[in-house]
């Protein structure tokens, strides 16, 4: 299951059963959390369900057990690998909060899932497994001559719009799934946010085809962990425009920041899913050196 280890995204969540009832403190039942469905059976099964971009995703591979306040959670891979997790569980009411290490050892806040139903026999509507939806992003990056170095930037005045890819709602922005359709033609997202160390490691990538079109490449150092709850620093970055080029810097910083103001949910970045802003002041292309930034937001990401 991808997101019951403490992996948590938005989107809009498919209810698995019409029954509710406050459960007191068993944790049997169906649970929400930032738009998604997660149930645990009497039998010891789970599953996890939700709808993004339209495309419904339901899974019920995986197992669980409560000792004490310990939950630990297995979830089959359509390989055959298993991946568990644990987290401190605490039940009230028609609340459970969940706080504990994420697939790779990463410590989180606690998240808290409110009860849809008190059944012991949730399951997909359909019975079975569906494919997960696939990855899906917002990107709004521009690059100009910024403030450190402006004779170094051939583009003058205002910032240059590099790559826009949804649209900037103040809210939540609107996000655009792989292979999409656009204006340009088809969208290609690919994303990889994962535990590692005390942070996560990213790889995160957007592009829009034709004349118009563009991309961005977004990375961390491997193995390091260099993104935390915090923000992140040695970050490298492309920003590539049709009609402009590449800009390409190491060293960049990411900060949970959109449209100039704090990101409005956290965390800001789990497994699976980040939400922020990347700041390049000396991306280079050639001689040239200009200023490249983007907001940004990933979901449905490779863990």
């Amino acid at each position: 299951m991808r997101a019951l280890g403490l992996v948590m995204r938005a989107s809009v969540a498919v209810a698995c059963s019409s029954s509710s009832s406050n459960g007191g403190s068993s944790i049997v039942g169906e649970w929400q959390y930032m738009g998604y469905a997660y149930w645990f059976n009497a039998d010891g099964t789970c599953g996890e369900s939700v709808t993004a971009g339209g495309q419904p995703a339901c899974t019920t591979n995986c197992t669980y057990s409560l000792s004490g306040n310990t939950l630990t959670i297995s979830e089959g891979s359509p390989g055959g690998a298993t991946t568990t997790s644990t987290a401190t569980v605490t039940i009230s009411g028609g609340t459970m909060t969940l706080k504990g290490p994420t697939y790779g050892g990463t410590s989180t806040s606690p998240e808290t899932f409110t009860r849809v139903n008190s059944s012991g026999s949730n399951s997909c509507p359909d019975g079975g497994i569906v494919p997960p939806p696939p990855p899906d992003a917002f990107v709004q990056a521009t690059v100009g001559p910024g403030t450190q170095n402006p004779a170094a930037c051939p583009l003058g005045g205002s910032p240059t719009a590099w790559l826009d890819l949804g649209t900037p709602i103040a809210s939540k922005p609107t996000t655009v799934q792989n292979g999409s359709s656009t204006v340009g033609g088809t969208a290609n997202v690919a994303c990889t946010v994962h535990a590692s160390v005390s942070g996560f490691d990213v790889s995160l990538d957007a592009s829009v085809p034709g004349a118009q079109g563009g991309s961005i490449s977004i990375t961390s150092p491997a193995g390091q962990g260099a993104v935390t709850t915090g923000g992140g620093t040695g970050l490298t970055a492309t920003f590539t425009s049709a009609q402009h080029g590449a800009y390409t810097a190491n060293g960049c910083t990411l900060s949970f920041m959109y449209q100039g103001a704090q990101v409005p949910v956290t965390p800001e970045v789990a497994a699976g899913r980040i939400w922020g802003h990347v700041s390049c002041p000396h991306a280079q292309m050639g001689s040239s050196s200009c200023d490249a930034e983007a907001d940004f937001l990933f979901e449905q990401c490779t863990q």
